[in-house]
């Protein structure tokens, strides 16, 4: 049984190391690099679309609940259990299915990490409309749970929705036909 684990779990284990030391290098290089609150265009064609920007994140994503780092802490081991417990139910055939829970396994990884290290996450990406809004700063690792979660969702969604219709079909016949005793 822990072989047939771990012949499914090499690829979504290999994408959440992957993920993760990916978010733990840009991190660091951002943190060489950069003082904190200070920021760079890294592409000026872009102009302020786009650019890097140190901050650190005492919360969740867009800062929400500062200082609860013990919770955060807490959650992300919670989400990795329950992620690694989750793939002894994936089928080996479903593939995007298994890189998607090691996206988002390498994104809790990688923030779990700054929180244990650092007492935050280090933030750098910031994107918007100059002179309107931006999005709020975020990491390598925020994009992975984030990318995964969506289409992890849309994944679901395709994979439910022909057994949706399906059912719904077989409902609809059953009440023709009930239908059809009454009009004798």
């Amino acid at each position: 049984m822990l072989q047939r684990y771990l012949v499914k779990a090499w690829l979504p284990v290999a994408c959440a190391i992957t993920a993760a030391l990916l978010d733990q290098w840009s991190k660091q290089a951002i943190r060489n690099r950069l003082e904190l609150y200070e920021g760079f265009m890294p592409w000026s064609w872009l102009g302020e679309i786009f650019y890097l920007e140190h901050v650190p994140n005492y919360g969740a994503a867009f800062g929400i609940l500062p200082n609860a780092s013990l919770f955060f802490l807490v959650t992300s081991l919670l989400v990795a259990v329950a992620i690694l417990v989750s793939i002894h139910f994936v089928r080996e055939e479903q593939r995007l299915l298994l890189v998607l829970l090691g996206l988002a396994l390498g994104g809790a990884i990688g923030n779990f990490i700054d929180r244990a290290t650092l007492g935050y996450v280090t933030d750098f990406l910031k994107f918007g409309i100059p002179g309107r809004a931006y999005w709020p700063n975020f990491n390598v690792a925020d994009a992975c749970i984030t990318v995964s979660v969506i289409l992890l969702t849309i994944l679901t969604w395709r994979e439910d929705a022909p057994k949706d219709d399906d059912a719904n079909a077989t409902q609809h016949a059953r009440a023709e036909d009930k239908a059809g005793l009454f009009n004798l």
